[in-house]
């Protein structure tokens, strides 16, 4: 799915959870989910996802992303808005193609 022709969002910045599981999204734009201040629960899950912009996804108020069963490669801090601030408490990767990981310091609390 071309989310820049299909699906607008920049109009709901209310929304708190957004589901866009089995679809066939390859890539994830700063542009889709950013303005979403309110977003707590973001599924993208079961998709081909394989490219994420960075500071696609909000960080004060999303608490469960996932990206399970998609195509990623690498995941990286730099996908969040911010690096303050982080709310995020679950986050799916599984079922990728994971081989990198890119955490500067917003989840070091996280580890330790």
């Amino acid at each position: 799915i071309d989310l820049d022709n299909k699906l607008n969002l920049t109009r709901f910045s209310k929304l708190m959870f957004v589901y866009l599981s089995h679809n066939q999204i390859r890539n994830v734009k700063r542009s889709y989910f950013s303005n979403l201040i309110n977003l707590i629960d973001l599924d993208l899950s079961f998709n081909q996802i394989e490219l994420i912009e960075n500071q696609s996804f909000p960080t004060k108020s999303l608490k469960i992303l996932d990206l399970k069963s998609n195509r990623l490669k690498i995941f990286s801090d730099k996908f969040l808005t911010s690096n303050y601030d982080v709310n995020i408490r679950f986050l799916y990767l599984d079922n990728n193609q994971l081989n990198d990981f890119e955490f500067n310091t917003i989840f070091e609390n996280y580890f330790y």
